[in-house]
């Protein structure tokens, strides 16, 4: 199934790759339509990298909330749950993400 244009992220961790020794940027999505949850990886080596870092401030200066962001998404190839990095997006609106979690468990999750 092909993601939605909305993806709503809620949070994002660093890691670091032991194969590449690659610092990179774990972000965790859910589809504003399906409630499915899915990710992406996202380092500075990304050709569009300075979007994604303006969505990774953002996350940091409003951490109560959840961004939706709105795109052409699609899956990397043979992953459902993998957004493919290479994308450009906008930033549409926050929401409380207490409140927006609560809501994605009732509606698809309960």
């Amino acid at each position: 199934m092909k993601p939605s244009e909305c993806q709503i992220a809620v949070r994002y961790t660093n890691r670091h790759s032991q194969r590449n020794w690659e610092d990179y940027y774990e972000i965790e999505f859910i589809d504003r339509e399906t409630g499915a949850l899915r990710k992406t990886y996202v380092s500075d080596n990304n050709r569009n990298f300075g979007l994604w870092f303006q969505l990774l401030e953002h996350m940091d200066n409003n951490p109560n909330s959840a961004v939706c962001i709105e795109g052409n998404f699609r899956c990397v190839k043979g992953k459902t749950d993998v957004l493919n990095a290479d994308v450009k997006f906008s930033h549409v609106q926050d929401f409380d993400r207490e409140v927006f979690m609560n809501v994605v468990y009732d509606e698809f999750y309960a």
